[in-house]
């Protein structure tokens, strides 16, 4: 229940015999807590911040599966000593307050307690086992202080305090970022030195008249403020001038020899363990800013080791690999995968188990063909693969399993030394779902069916190929809208067309194809095309026709799979018949009913039928004249209630419709 920012006094008691999950109370004008919350044991989360309460009922220990509770902006002295039997209770916020003492807190599960901005001058008995959080700043702690063990802590703010000196801060070995600015240090606390996982220390404003040098030394250490203090041998410039600087200063007054016993000392992977545990709680592990050296295979064992499974998006890159083995097994929920530039030159053939990976990156590596050198050759691989980029490497053929990924949306494999397609794009196979297709800087000389066995593509990229010739029915191929053929000994087809760009050249190609002949089917609009949110967007199967084995005796022009549904041209009329049993393809042999095949619609012959010319008075021959009429039905249905299709397209069967009607 929210009833937050309401003038609330007193709560209604019948309100606690709710079986309530969530009470937000906060910002009321409650001085008091009744003791009837306790009646609320199905309580997950309590909310009383910015009241007046001045304590808190001693009931509330029976709230057993209370996980979060603030009592943030209120009026308390102290917490009620049953906040023990809160054994679920992770999150405690009662900063703001007057606390001066808190009772021994036995909560197992406490991960992050917030008093800030309180009265307390000791540090609290809580039981620190699990806790990631402990904020204590602007209190009242004076002196030496001991840091309780706490060995998962990644946070300690003991910001405005009397701090002297804290001990014990070698015992949290887990401390990411450590607070301890305006306090009255005279120098770091010698438990710093220890901390491996440290990256941002915080020591402004203080009394400290010196760094110890060996901070230089903390490879994880990435912030250092230190501006504030009366430190006389550190100009002011260099302590301004970034972390890298201040640590390049620090190691320059070391001991002669101490930089390289430390190096030989260290552990390789300590400045990897913040970054896997950030992975860990985020599910992103991101290596590529920081240049590490992986080439190890002790130090990338205790990587892959150290990450858990739930880790999803992986970026590699820049990090000297040359094997990614074990991945695939330690992170079998992996959706993106990068390694750009590396050094591999083979990939384990385990990562093909990856059924959730969706975008794989291996730019810029030493990979030849075979990829995978032993992959089994039936069934599904990477089923959810959907974007795959291989580009800058030393690849002959593609990978062939592509062929069998259902999801894959783009291909780039540019800048490699590839001679032909055919294994990805067989006659045999239909890619519905693929869009983009990058085989620049290759060494192609021809090209598969690539009309029939990707019908849907968009954008295809034959830049700085061998490619001699193009198929003059790639001028009607309705889906192509980028078409790349610079630096190709094209026959016939001029730089001059080629420079105009894609439209200039599908129109030389719909030029050449020869008078009355039968164009190819257009690209299939599948789902997605037709504004329904594709099968490849739900991340499902193809819908029954799309590229799947029809049943024996299945009509071919099944409403699925139709290439010309959705399509401003209308209906099609199947000419093909059925499909012959284990057909993969959607059949071709389907046209539009009186429609004209890859012209723009400013420009397109007469509507009496491809390779029909009007007779000598502009007028469609008699034998056509009746598909006319019934086109100009089909028209006057599809405008009344044009549904699903763009404006763009309205436009062109208007236009259509108009030259009907003179004729």
């Amino acid at each position: 229940i929210l009833m937050a920012t309401n003038p609330l006094t007193a709560l209604p008691h019948s309100l606690m015999q709710l079986p309530l999950k969530q009470l937000i109370l906060s910002n009321c004008s409650l001085q008091q807590l009744p003791a009837a919350v306790g009646a609320c044991t199905s309580l997950v989360e309590l909310n009383v911040e910015g009241n007046s309460l001045g304590e808190l009922p001693e009931s509330i220990g029976l709230l057993t599966h209370l996980e979060a509770l603030s009592v943030k902006g209120n009026r308390l002295r102290t917490l009620p000593g049953q906040v023990s039997a809160c054994t679920r209770l992770r999150r405690l916020d009662a900063s703001e307050n007057e606390l001066s003492s808190l009772p021994t807190m036995h909560c197992p599960a406490m991960e992050a307690l917030t008093l800030t901005r309180n009265r307390l001058s000791t540090l609290p008995q809580v039981a620190l086992a699990q806790c990631k959080v402990l904020e204590l700043s602007q209190n009242k702690l004076a002196g030496v202080i001991v840091i309780p063990e706490a060995p998962m802590l990644d946070t300690l703010s003991l910001a405005f305090n009397q701090i002297q000196d804290a001990e014990g801060l070698e015992m949290c070995e887990m401390l990411t970022v450590l607070l301890l600015h305006n306090n009255r240090l005279r120098h770091v606390p010698e438990g710093v030195i220890a901390l491996r996982r440290l990256v941002t220390l915080d020591v402004q404003n203080n009394e400290i008249s010196m760094l110890p040098p060996q901070l230089g030394l903390m490879g994880s250490l990435t912030r250092i403020s230190a501006e504030g203090n009366p430190m006389r041998s550190i100009r002011p410039e260099v302590l301004r001038g970034g972390v890298q600087k201040l640590k390049k200063y620090l190691c320059e007054r070391l001991p002669p020899g101490a930089a390289e016993a430390h190096q030989s000392s260290s552990a390789p992977s300590d400045d990897l363990f913040p970054l896997v545990r950030e992975a860990n709680a985020t599910g992103h592990l991101e290596l590529a800013p920081f240049g590490l050296d992986l080439s190890a295979a002790s130090v990338w064992n205790s990587l892959v080791a150290g990450m858990q499974d739930t880790v999803s998006v992986v970026d590699l890159s820049r990090c000297k690999l040359a094997a990614l083995d074990g991945l695939a097994q330690q992170l079998p929920a992996l959706v993106s995968l990068k390694a750009n530039d590396n050094r591999l030159s083979a990939l384990p053939d385990d990562l093909c188990s990856l059924r959730s990976l969706q975008e794989l990156e291996l730019t810029k590596n030493a990979l030849t063909s075979p990829l995978w050198r032993r992959v089994e050759t039936h069934g599904d691989l990477l089923p959810s693969l959907r974007r795959i980029d291989l580009s800058s490497n030393q690849l002959s053929s593609l990978p062939g399993l592509l062929s069998r990924c259902p999801q894959l949306y783009e291909i780039r494999a540019g800048v490699n030394r590839i001679a032909s397609i055919d294994n990805i794009l067989p006659e045999s196979t239909v890619l519905l779902g693929l869009r983009v297709l990058d085989l620049q800087d290759n060494q192609l000389t021809e090209l598969p069916p690539m009309q029939e066995c990707a019908p849907n593509l968009q954008t295809l990229v034959l830049r700085n190929n061998s490619i001699a010739a193009v198929p003059p029915e790639w001028g009607v191929w309705d889906s192509l809208t980028s078409l790349v053929l610079s630096g190709n000994p094209l026959r016939g087809l001029r730089m001059n067309i080629i420079d105009q760009g894609t439209v200039a050249i599908k129109r030389y190609l719909a030029s050449r194809i020869p008078e009355g002949a039968q164009p190819p089917v257009r690209g299939v609009v599948d789902q997605r095309a037709r504004g329904g949110g594709g099968w490849d967007d739900a991340g499902t199967e193809p819908p029954r026709g799309f590229g799947r084995q029809r049943d024996e005796g299945r009509p071919a022009q099944h409403p699925a799979a139709d290439p010309w549904a959705g399509s401003p041209f209308g209906p099609s009329e199947p000419v093909g018949g059925r499909a012959a049993a284990g057909d993969r393809r959607i059949p071709t042999g389907t046209r539009p009913a009186g429609a004209q095949f890859g012209m723009d619609p400013g420009s397109r012959p007469s509507s009496a039928g491809y390779g029909v010319r009007p007779d000598a008075g502009g007028r469609p021959p008699p034998s056509t004249q009746g598909a006319n009429m019934s086109r100009l039905a089909e028209l006057e249905d599809i405008l009344a209630n044009p549904i699903g299709i763009s404006s763009a397209k309205i436009a062109a069967l208007k236009r259509e419709r108009a030259k009907l009607l003179s004729n």
